[in-house]
């Protein structure tokens, strides 16, 4: 599945690398910058819509293949045990499935920022599934794991994430 809408800025994706990495290449850039600014957290380039969640330690900092945009506590995101950051990480990660748009119901969390009523719904099931036993070092859910789970919950893909051949 992948999406020829940019996740950030909602334009057409036409270039193949654009739409595996689920952004243009502005988009990228300035979330890349802003995301490792931030969180904290270094952003991998390894695209989202073709690899899935991509988690390594470099230098001892977490790095991943998804901007850190929201958070429900003010700790960050992590990975390899069930608190707060890895809940954050998988919030973000549902979020760039389900994201906040115009008509989506929306959560208020951390710090006057909302997420999708459905990453918040569905965030803790995906973190004991995937991020809570992950190794603390790194690890990947491919995107096929992670629609797959998604449908196991009764959950509709979104439209805009079409079926790849």
């Amino acid at each position: 599945m992948r999406s020829n809408i940019c996740i950030k800025c909602h334009k057409p994706l036409s270039d193949p690398k654009s739409v595996e990495r689920g952004m243009g290449p502005v988009c990228a850039r300035r979330e890349s910058a802003k995301a490792e600014m931030e969180s904290g957290v270094i952003l991998l380039q390894d695209p989202f819509l073709k690899e899935g969640l991509v988690c390594k330690r470099i230098d001892g900092k977490l790095a991943c293949n998804i901007p850190i945009e929201i958070h429900h506590h003010a700790e960050g995101v992590e990975i390899g045990y069930s608190g707060s950051g890895p809940a954050d990480l998988a919030l973000n990660v549902l979020n760039m499935i389900f994201p906040v748009e115009p008509g989506v119901e929306t959560t208020p969390i951390f710090n006057g920022k909302v997420c999708s009523r459905m990453a918040w719904n569905l965030h803790q099931g995906f973190k004991w599934k995937y991020i809570a036993g992950m190794d603390e070092n790194g690890g990947r859910v491919t995107i096929e794991d992670i629609y797959q789970w998604i449908e196991e919950q009764g959950v509709k893909i979104p439209e805009m994430h079409e079926k790849s051949a």
